[in-house]
């Protein structure tokens, strides 16, 4: 008996096989189009090299120079790759995957690379989700609701994916059902959507800031960046932590435009940091306003490690705000705080490091030729010579055969050197350590976080026979508590500390460093005879005043706190008012001792180290800050935004100095003012200053189009007299971003961001010689180098003519920017 079949079916044992090979076949069919892409995408990587050199970065900042380096984009979970991990790595002309190897592997993760993707996945069989069946398709538009073509939709932890026609429209095979698709594209937000087993899906993609949703630090409050119109600039601390640094003014150099930042000498601790924004200021000269947490203070004494953000007001319509102290641009420094529910943190780093001499003159390495040169250079001045022709010759036989002649002679009581004394050797040591520790304790709950920081730095010079030491000790605690829910209490505890101890230098305008150059070659550090009576005198060198001219000591106290309370009038409304003290102290000594010389002739005398003596200056500074200012911020229905400030300011400061000195030391070994036999020298000095202000800030921005803003500070000071005392300091500044308007959208992703401002401002000038220029002072004096019947006496100066304004225009004027 025959079965017939049925037109278009299989017998039993065939079907399953049948069904099976074609299943096989798409398997091959969608392995070989992976294989294709894949193998594309490797073409593309093996042909590209790639150059890094990260120190203490992390994984995403590798991962954020290769896309920029690339083609490729990355795709990865969060919850498997872990781009916060810590790494330092250094590359150089490597192919991609060579670097994939070592910032992936390392974490046993797997990467594929499709098209311009670098898929990163924990499973090895990244590909399997392209088994199933389920199609989705949709459109994608931006925020206008218009269409968005080239946008990448894909499988997150797969290498299955596709693109946006110029429609905004896409279909995506072979999708699981509990799938999560991610879309991205470049100058929009990435976006994760869940399939929760639809077909259609239809997303509109919000435009990515690219850092102008950064909310920066600017005059008593804080601005998104993207709302700026005034010439603003501002670096994070994550900058500064890429950097080997021990000092905010070295990190900072060449980070932010227009910040200019030169250091007098290279002295630790004593780099005589200058700042300048935008070259030249005024004929008197000048330098920008500095403010850490909103108080004037040394930048130098604070730890970089504590800084959260430096912003830079560089022109009238930002910095107006601070009205007749920003005549010369303001830098805002910001330290740290830990958000609320953060988990508690210890952290620590540090750095060793060893500091070399980078440019040194280049000497005669001979005595010959030194002595010829001098003696040429005697010539043509007034005919003279330093060297006869006698020594000259028993110079240069010495430096061609040193082992057959002389290197010094007594000839006659006369004491000659013919051989070549390398003072740099004596004077400057090859290294020069420097160690750095920071240790933090960070955490926070529901109402309150804090942050603790303990910092210390030491510092060694490159002088060899006395070295130069500087220490830094830094605290800091900040606490926030949200009492209430309409109230803050927020408080803040900064010390620091630093030290300099370093050799005394007689001369003023003279250092180690110079006399190198000017040391002559052609004398000895010591007397090198058998004779008793000179063995153990130096010949007077650099390098003796170095190690044996005495000490100077710097130390420098700085305590600030810090109470700041922040009232939550309605969600619209707050008022922040904060109060500030500061105590500053400086306990200065030099010690001069006195250093027995002898000299070609064996006479004996004390150089420029005269008589010994012990310089004692004590400084002390209080200072007090207050501040209140209320804010209001609202969006009203049709794209209008407002945001209003209106606040008081007063400071005041006050400031003591006296020195004491007295010579004829009893002894060296211990320099105290009650151990000495000398006349007692004291002076001393005291003033006080203060300044009072009203400030405003107005915003207004349209459709986050069109920005304008309005600054003033109604600004006194007692630097001046009454009538000259006060002034008002005004400014607008207005903006268009121009890369908001529909016709600018088809310039993206090439253009993200463009935003055409201009400002108008006036500034004031309270910079004086002293805080009383405008009283007519009458100096005193004693008349220590002339006696009258053996006595000296006491003089009075007459009274300095007081020009009738002070400085380049007339005082708490305006100076336009």
């Amino acid at each position: 008996m025959k079965k017939k079949l049925n037109s278009g079916s299989s017998p039993k044992w065939f079907s399953p096989w049948l069904k099976r090979l074609l299943i096989m076949k798409m398997i091959l069919v969608l392995i070989f189009m992976v294989g294709l892409s894949i193998s594309h995408a490797k073409s593309i990587a093996q042909s590209t090299k790639l150059n890094l050199k990260l120190e203490r970065g992390t994984v995403k900042d590798v991962i954020n120079e290769i896309e920029r380096q690339t083609e490729f984009s990355f795709m990865y979970d969060n919850d498997v790759f872990d781009t916060e991990q810590e790494i330092s790595i250094r590359i150089k002309n490597e192919e991609l995957e060579q670097v994939l190897n070592k910032l992936v592997k390392r974490q046993g993760l797997n990467y594929k690379l499709v098209n311009r993707y670098i898929v990163i996945s924990g499973d090895d069989n990244m590909s399997a989700a392209v088994s199933q069946n389920n199609t989705i398709s949709g459109n994608v538009t931006d925020s206008s609701g218009q269409p968005l073509p080239g946008v990448s939709i894909i499988i997150k932890g797969t290498t299955n994916g596709t693109v946006t026609d110029f429609d905004g429209n896409f279909n995506l095979n072979n999708v699981p059902g509990d799938a999560t698709l991610v879309f991205s594209f470049v100058g929009m937000r990435s976006q994760e959507v869940l399939v929760e087993g639809k077909t259609t899906i239809n997303i509109t993609m919000e435009e990515d800031a690219i850092g102008i949703e950064e909310v920066i630090a600017v005059g008593y409050g804080t601005q998104k960046k993207a709302n700026l119109t005034g010439a603003v600039a501002s670096v994070s601390s994550e900058k500064l932590e890429n950097r080997s640094i021990t000092s905010s003014a070295q990190g900072l150099q060449g980070l932010i435009p227009n910040l200019n930042i030169s250091f007098v000498s290279g002295d630790p601790g004593n780099t005589g940091a200058q700042f300048n924004i935008r070259g030249g200021t005024s004929i008197n000269g000048g330098s920008p306003l500095i403010l850490v947490d909103g108080v004037e203070q040394d930048i130098e004494l604070i730890n970089p490690d504590d800084i959260e953000s430096v912003t830079v007001l560089k022109d009238a319509g930002s910095a107006a705000i601070y009205g007749a102290r920003a005549a010369f641009g303001v830098i805002l420094v910001t330290t740290k705080r830990t958000n609320k529910n953060t988990p508690t943190r210890i952290d620590y780093s540090g750095l060793l490091s060893w500091n070399t001499a980078t440019k040194m003159p280049e000497l005669i390495d001979n005595s010959y030729d030194y002595a010829t040169a001098v003696n040429k250079a005697m010539e043509n001045f007034d005919g003279s010579l330093a060297f006869n022709e006698e020594s000259i010759a028993k110079i240069k036989a010495y430096y061609e055969d040193p082992a057959n002649n002389p290197e010094w002679e007594e000839i006659d009581g006369r004491f000659y050197f013919y051989g070549h004394y390398k003072w740099k050797d004596e004077l400057i040591k090859d290294f020069a350590p420097t160690q750095q520790h920071n240790f933090k304790v960070t955490g926070g709950g529901e109402k309150s976080s804090y942050y603790t920081s303990l910092g210390y730095l030491k510092q060694e010079g490159i002088y060899r026979k006395g070295t130069d030491v500087f220490e830094r000790y830094n605290v800091r605690f900040n606490v926030n508590n949200e009492v209430k829910e309409w109230l803050d209490l927020n408080f803040k505890i900064a010390y620091n500390n630093k030290k300099t101890d370093k050799p005394h230098i007689y001369k003023s305008d003279a250092s180690y460093i110079n006399s190198i150059v000017f040391s002559r070659p052609t004398k000895p550090l010591m007397y090198p005879g058998d004779n008793e009576e000179y063995q153990g005198l130096y010949f007077e060198n650099p390098a003796t005043y170095q190690e044996k001219a005495g000490r100077d000591t710097y130390i420098n106290h700085d305590l600030w706190l810090t109470a700041e309370a922040i009232f939550k009038i309605t969600d619209k409304i707050k008022i922040n008012t904060d109060f500030s003290y500061q105590n500053y102290a400086v306990n200065e000594q030099q010690n001069a001792t006195k250093i027995k010389f002898i000299n070609s002739l064996f006479e004996t005398y004390y150089g420029q180290t005269g008589d010994d003596s012990v310089w004692l200056r004590n400084f002390r500074r209080n200072h007090y800050a207050f501040n209140i200012y209320g804010q209001y911020e609202n969006r009203f229905e049709g794209g209008h935004y407002v945001k209003a400030m209106v606040g008081y300011n007063q400071e005041w400061r006050h400031q003591q100095m006296f020195s004491a000195q007295r010579k004829e030391l009893i002894s060296d070994q211990i320099p105290a003012i009650n151990l000495a036999l000398g006349d007692q020298i004291v002076g001393g000095s005291e003033g006080e200053y203060s300044i009072r202000g009203a400030f405003y800030r107005l915003n207004y921005i349209y459709k986050d189009k069109y920005l304008v803003e309005f600054n003033g500070r109604y600004d006194g000071t007692s630097r001046f007299k009454k009538s000259d005392r006060f002034g008002f300091f005004p400014s607008v500044s207005a903006g268009w971003r121009v890369s908001e308007e529909n016709f600018m959208k088809s310039a993206l992703p090439a253009v993200s961001n463009l935003k055409l401002r201009a400002s108008y401002g006036s500034l004031g000038n309270q910079r004086t010689n002293s805080y009383y220029e405008y009283i007519a002072e009458m100096g005193s004096g004693n008349t220590s180098r002339y006696l009258f019947n053996d006595l000296s006496a006491l003089y009075i100066k007459p009274p300095k003519l007081i020009p009738k304004y002070w400085g380049p225009v007339p005082p708490m004027k305006t100076q336009r920017n």
